[in-house]
């Protein structure tokens, strides 16, 4: 019950409350031997310092109730196990061991005829290729994890993948498409109250015009960022590589006053407040900028 508790206030964003019930549930099963209970949360302590940025422990952690999992045979734990695992190593920015972990979750959740951990396993693989440029597998993996989470109702992978398939969509030229698919994920992870996610998103649709709205860019990078600082958890590594280089353009087409001041802005907003901000269209994408963005290197929304 205490992992359980734990568990669900890691979801609503209630990290302090989560860690509690968590050290309180491993303390009881490590107390009573109950070895199931142990592992239990050592994986969810994992999700917890994952996202408040410690990766180290969370590797820790999470190889632990693998072990333990192994030992007792459970086979749908060791899933979830090899699941996070490939996303410690992901936000990490250690894509290949993140791509081997992947591809052994894959495996097992197809013997297992496990079709959410074929979701998540396929969603990791995609973001891998992703992070590698590599956008032709990128985009059929994407494709598949969100048919497959639209079957389940697996909102989080859906949206997830919805912010990937964005991207992708901006990096082959495509901003209509990629705003599309990015509001969607905004949209969903709203509804969802998944402040993880709304950040991605907010930061994915700021990106996506750089070149035009450099202002709005910035504005909502830093919605992201006072979003993650009031409720304690961090960017993966990758994903902070790809707003760091549009926020850099930004600043060379900004200029430092401008920039500090959109900045402040955007991270005085409340979610809410960036939330209708980014739904909003603010304006057609403009080329007045085109000689300050060909000098930031970014001609093309990517």
């Amino acid at each position: 019950m205490l992992a359980a508790a734990g568990h669900l206030a890691f979801l609503r964003g209630n990290y302090r409350e989560a860690q509690a019930h968590l050290q309180e549930s491993l303390a009881l099963a490590q107390r009573v031997e109950d070895i199931q209970g142990v592992g239990r949360a050592l994986h969810f302590q994992a999700m917890l310092v994952m996202v408040q940025g410690d990766r180290k422990l969370a590797r820790r952690l999470v190889e632990q109730s693998l072990a333990l999992n192994r030992q007792l045979g459970k086979q749908r734990r060791v899933l979830n196990n090899l699941l996070l695992l490939g996303r410690v190593f992901l936000w990490d920015g250690d894509t290949a061991t993140a791509a081997r972990h992947a591809e052994d979750s894959l495996a097992l959740a197809t013997q297992l005829d496990d079709r959410s951990g074929t979701a998540l396993s396929l969603d990791t693989m995609a973001r891998v290729a992703a992070h590698d440029s590599d956008y032709a597998r990128t985009r059929p993996l994407l494709e598949q994890a969100v048919v497959l989470a639209r079957r389940l109702e697996h909102r989080q992978v859906m949206y997830g993948a919805l912010i990937v398939l964005g991207r992708v969509a901006l990096a082959a030229g495509d901003a209509q498409e990629a705003n599309r698919l990015l509001v969607e994920a905004l949209v969903l992870a709203n509804e969802a109250g998944d402040s993880w996610y709304i950040a991605d998103a907010l930061e994915a649709i700021g990106g996506s015009v750089v070149v035009s709205q450099p202002e709005r860019t910035v504005r909502l990078a830093g919605a992201a960022a006072g979003l993650r600082q009031r409720l304690g958890f961090t960017a993966s590594a990758i994903d902070r590589d790809w707003i760091v280089q549009r926020l850099e353009a930004a600043h060379s087409i900004l200029g430092e006053p401008p920039y500090v001041a959109a900045w402040k802005e955007g991270i005085s907003r409340s979610v809410d407040e960036a939330v209708q901000y980014a739904l909003t269209d603010q304006a057609p994408h403009a080329t007045a900028r085109s000689g300050a963005a060909h000098r930031a290197g970014l001609d093309h929304e990517s």
